[in-house]
């Protein structure tokens, strides 16, 4: 059985800390996760993702953030 990671941001590839995780991916699929969104810190200039409110959930049928699913080699889940 093959762990997973959920990666988005600057960790997907073609970005610029792909670099940083690649090595790791056995395999790497194009994938989402509904009911959440993303939102920019100012203090280092990066993304975080949260559970959408429900109010944006209710208005925004499609609330999610898409990025990419990597299943780890093997011995690397910790």
């Amino acid at each position: 059985q093959l762990s997973s990671v959920f990666v988005y941001g600057t960790l997907l590839a073609g970005m610029r800390n792909h670099r940083l995780v690649m090595d790791h991916a056995e395999k790497v699929i194009p994938a989402r996760v509904y009911g959440f969104t993303l939102a920019h810190f100012a203090d280092g200039n990066y993304p975080g993702i949260f559970h959408a409110p429900t109010l944006v959930t209710r208005w925004r049928h499609r609330v999610f953030v898409e990025g990419e699913l990597f299943f780890l080699k093997a011995g690397e889940e910790n």
